[in-house]
């Protein structure tokens, strides 16, 4: 899954508060405490109210550090003992519903301004993790710590609506999770390397679904939508996104895998977690069409997805006329071809087409047609940077001045034998 680690490097944002008394904690979890993350809205209700913070022993195996409130209790930490297998979390502590899980300090208030993208994040066990790429260089392990692995099942109370960021990323040996009723959100790294979770039921109120929180879940399989959900609804092998019937993402991990006549495009993220071999477009749909590994809109002739071949070429069907915005990909790129009928380009078209950076090469966009193409948005954004162009010599003159007008330059490399985007 290529595309994650792109996506990993710019979504979480954490920022980090060390205390300057005393002496540099030298384990993980110590460290962790003074992480203070940006606080839900369920938490920065609660900070409103008058807070006890409190350790309740829930039994011999676990033990919950929780801010209780007036309407509502936070889970701030869980410390559970090997012997521990299901962790079973109440719906009310003293008589107050349990409403939100996220790791904070023992303080009961959290900065509001926004966090430092340092790619750190705690789970609520108190783990640190870092949750970039590193380029690439970094090993799983070294990206997300292994623990609590004895715990194989978790079951939480209806009365939870938000569960934090990166909440339960590492545990290795989770098999199964009981989400609540009144949950409302899936966020980032949620389930990050949760490598034996193999499904998920979204509860009816979720209308958001970070498809990062499943990152280096290796053995996932299956993101089921429960009917009555007012946000998704899962049709075949694909989840939708009820506002526009846009497809939001494949529901389960399949070779062979058809986009059902009801979808009306496809979403910026919709292959970037399950990557069938093979994709086939109902020919009973009325709004996608599919040519050449390519879909695209019926109408516009906006291209929406596209699939690599086997020699890592995309080849863009003639007719086509604009090239859409994060236009989806499964497989590398190491050549893009553009036909003369492509006269738009959109922001950020080529974001998720790009090669195999352990090979050292760059993409090359072959660009067929006599014309400059017209910029949809801002032109920077608009034309990929770090990209090999290849067109014929004649017309350099009238790209270079298009490039330059829309803040890129050209420059012929004898390496690649193309002019390269600066």
């Amino acid at each position: 899954m290529q595309t994650f680690k792109r996506y990993a490097m710019s979504s979480l944002v954490v920022l980090i508060v060390i205390c300057a008394c005393g002496k540099a904690e030298n384990h993980i979890t110590e460290a962790a405490d003074s992480i203070l993350p940006r606080q839900t809205e369920e938490a920065k209700e609660l900070v409103a109210q008058p807070v006890e913070v409190k350790d309740i022993s829930l039994n011999k195996d676990v033990i919950l550090k929780v801010a209780v409130g007036s309407k509502g209790c936070c889970i701030r930490k869980i410390t559970a003992k090997k012997s521990c297998k299901k962790l079973v979390i109440p719906g009310n502590i003293e008589g107050v519903p349990v409403t939100s899980i996220e790791h904070t300090s023992n303080s009961t208030a959290a900065p509001d301004d926004d966090e430092d993208d340092d790619g750190l994040s705690i789970n609520i066990f108190g783990v640190m993790n870092n949750n970039s790429d590193c380029d690439g260089a970094a090993s799983t392990e070294e990206l997300m710590h292994a623990n609590n692995t004895n715990i194989q099942e978790i079951v939480l109370p209806d009365s939870v609506k938000t569960i934090a960021k990166s909440s339960f990323q590492g545990l290795t040996g989770l098999k199964k999770i009981h989400l609540p009723k009144q949950l409302k959100e899936i966020e980032d790294y949620t389930f990050a390397r949760c490598s034996k979770l193999k499904r998920i039921d979204v509860p009816q109120n979720v209308s958001k679904i970070d498809i990062g929180a499943f990152w280096l879940c290796k053995s996932f399989k299956r993101l089921h939508i429960k009917s009555g959900n007012q946000f998704f609804l899962e049709k075949g092998d694909v989840i939708l996104n009820k506002s526009d019937y846009s497809m939001f993402m494949f529901s389960k991990k399949k070779k062979n895998a058809v986009i059902p006549k009801e979808v009306r495009t496809v979403g910026r993220n919709a292959f970037n977690f399950f990557e069938p071999k093979t994709i086939k477009v109902s020919k009973k749909n009325k709004y996608i069409k599919q040519k050449q590994n390519c879909i695209y809109e019926k109408k516009s002739k906006t291209l929406v997805a596209v699939k690599s071949d086997k020699n890592n070429v995309v080849n863009i069907p003639k007719g086509i006329r604009t090239l859409g915005s994060e236009i989806c990909c499964i497989g590398f790129v190491d050549k893009i071809i553009i036909p003369k009928s492509v006269k738009y380009w959109c922001e950020y078209w080529y974001y998720n087409m790009y090669n195999d950076s352990s090979r050292s090469r760059r993409c090359i966009i072959y660009i067929k047609g006599k014309k400059t193409p017209t910029i949809i948005g801002d032109g920077e954004k608009a034309i990929p940077w770090d990209y090999a162009y290849k067109f014929k010599k004649n017309y350099f003159k009238l790209f270079y001045k298009s490039f330059k007008k829309n803040g890129r330059k050209l420059r012929w490399s004898k390496v690649f034998k193309a002019y390269v985007c600066e």
